[in-house]
């Protein structure tokens, strides 16, 4: 196999479990920019390793940051986009084809911001490999696994609704995750 794979990790970052769990044969680039940065040195290093390396395709996670890549490359971006709530049509670079991570993601991109050529992947979780015990208690636990940054996830709104019926249904809620809101979550149980 001929393809060379590269994650290009933009922001400053200390080296998570995530990152060295990446396969050995994709290279790591970090451009180390300062959260919230400025600098358009950064941005000169991002398109210089995109001009050198001659990627086929750029998966783009991040849509604001593909504002920042010189035009010839619009043709080359996959746009990956998993939620809505801090995207506007502003953000939303040119791109060749998006995909989303559910059907509701990609409605709201077709009718709010009247995007084109988008498809979903869902995550990849195969809900046929699990088997059902032919025994089991049944136990209502609730579960959101996730970045735990409301502006991201609204895990806030799971725990407002979910504090209206817990009573009533005799459920747990398990929130799994970090974030930047962790202790605005505490508070919130």
């Amino acid at each position: 196999n001929n393809h060379n794979v590269h994650v290009i990790i933009i922001n400053e970052q200390p080296i998570n479990d995530l990152v060295k769990l990446i396969d050995s044969r994709v290279k790591i680039i970090n451009i180390n920019r300062k959260l919230k940065s400025r600098n358009i040195i950064d941005l000169f290093y991002l398109n210089y390793y995109l001009i050198i390396n001659n990627y086929n395709v750029i998966h783009l996670h991040a849509a604001a940051i593909g504002n920042f890549f010189l035009p010839i490359f619009k043709s080359k971006i996959l746009l990956h986009i998993h939620e809505t709530l801090n995207i506007s049509s502003v953000k939303i670079p040119k791109f060749n084809k998006c995909i989303t991570i559910s059907d509701v993601v990609k409605n709201r991109l077709i009718d709010i911001h009247k995007i084109k050529n988008v498809s979903t992947i869902y995550s990849g979780i195969d809900f046929n490999s699990f088997k059902q015990k032919e025994k089991s208690s049944i136990l209502n636990r609730i579960v959101c696994i996730g970045n735990l940054t409301n502006s991201v996830k609204n895990q806030s709104y799971i725990i407002k609704e979910f504090s209206k019926i817990s009573d009533t249904i005799g459920a747990n809620l398990y929130l799994i995750g970090t974030g930047e809101d962790y202790s605005f979550y505490l508070e919130l149980i």
